[in-house]
C-alpha cells in the first residue's frame, strides 16, 4: 500500500513539474512576443518621428539605436508620436556617433518638424490685417502660426535635411555628390568657427515649414512668439524702414502670423 501511494505522489508531482514548466515556457513565450513587438514598433515610429536621422544613417544603425533608446527609455507615453523627445541627447551620449557630430541637431529638427505637421491648424484672416491702417501699432499684436519657434543650430541642418528627403538627391548622383560636398564644407566651417544660425520652423496652415533667419529677423520673431504690440516688435528695425516692410511683407506671406488682434 505504501508501495502504491508513494508511486501515485510521484506521478502527479511530475505532471505537476512538467506542467508549470510548460506554463512558465508560454508565459516567457509571450513576453519575448511582446518585447520584439514592442521594439519593432518602437522602431518604426522613431523613423517617422527622426525620419531624416533615419534616412542618413544606414538601416541597421538606425535600428539599433533605436533598439538601445527603446531599452534605456521605456515608453511611458500613450502616443508614439510623444516619445522620443530627448532622443538627440541619446545620440550624444553614443561615442560611436561622435564623428557625426551634427545628428543630435538634425534629430532635434526633425521632432520640431514632425510636432509642426501635428498640430492643430489655425486659419489665415487675411481682413485682419487692415487693423494696422486702423488701429496704433501699440493696441495690436500678431497672432503667430502654430509651433513658430526660433532654434539655434551649429551644423548645416537644413542641407542635411535636403540631403535625406530632396528626391532629385536621392537618384541625381552627380547633384547627391555636391550637395555631401557641400555639407562637409559646412560642417568643417562650424566646428573652426562655433558660430551658430538661427532657424524657424512654424506650421503653415497644413504642414511644416523652416528656414534659416537673418540675424535682424531673430528678435522680432522671438518678441512676436512672446505676444509683444506689433509696435515693440518692428522698434527692434529701427530707422530701418526697407528691412521693416520687407519682414513683414515676408511673413505675411509665409503665413508665420496668420492674424492680427486689438487688444
Amino acid at each position: 500500500m505504501k508501495y502504491q501511494t508513494s508511486l501515485i505522489e510521484h506521478i502527479f508531482s511530475s505532471k505537476s513539474a512538467h506542467g508549470m514548466d510548460h506554463l512558465i515556457d508560454e508565459a516567457q513565450n509571450a513576453i519575448d512576443v511582446y518585447h520584439n513587438n514592442y521594439i519593432e514598433n518602437g522602431i518604426r515610429a522613431l523613423a517617422i518621428s527622426f525620419s531624416s536621422v533615419a534616412a542618413i544613417l544606414e538601416e541597421q544603425d538606425f535600428r539599433k539605436l533605436c533598439h538601445g533608446y527603446l531599452l534605456q527609455y521605456p515608453k511611458t507615453c500613450f502616443d508614439w508620436a510623444d516619445y522620443g523627445a530627448n532622443f538627440n541627447e541619446y545620440i550624444l551620449s553614443i561615442d560611436v556617433f561622435a564623428e557625426m557630430p551634427f545628428l543630435p541637431e538634425l534629430a532635434i529638427l526633425d521632432w520640431h518638424l514632425m510636432h509642426a505637421e501635428r498640430s492643430k491648424d489655425i486659419a489665415f484672416d487675411a481682413d485682419s490685417f487692415t487693423l494696422l491702417q486702423t488701429r496704433p501699432a501699440d493696441q495690436l499684436t500678431f497672432i503667430p502660426a502654430t509651433s513658430l519657434i526660433v532654434i539655434d543650430f551649429l551644423f548645416p541642418v537644413v542641407e542635411l535635411y535636403q540631403l535625406a528627403h530632396d528626391e532629385n538627391l536621392q537618384t541625381n548622383e552627380s547633384a547627391r555628390h555636391l550637395q555631401i560636398s557641400k555639407i562637409n564644407n559646412l560642417i568643417n566651417d562650424a566646428i573652426k568657427s562655433g558660430i551658430t544660425r538661427s532657424i524657424v520652423v512654424w506650421r503653415a496652415e497644413y504642414k511644416a515649414e523652416f528656414e534659416y533667419v537673418q540675424k535682424n529677423e531673430i528678435q522680432a520673431l522671438n518678441s512676436l512668439n512672446c505676444n509683444e504690440s506689433i509696435e515693440q516688435i518692428l522698434s527692434v528695425f529701427g530707422e530701418d524702414q526697407a528691412s521693416m516692410s520687407a519682414w513683414l511683407q515676408s511673413i505675411i506671406q509665409t503665413k508665420k502670423v496668420l492674424a492680427i488682434k486689438a487688444s
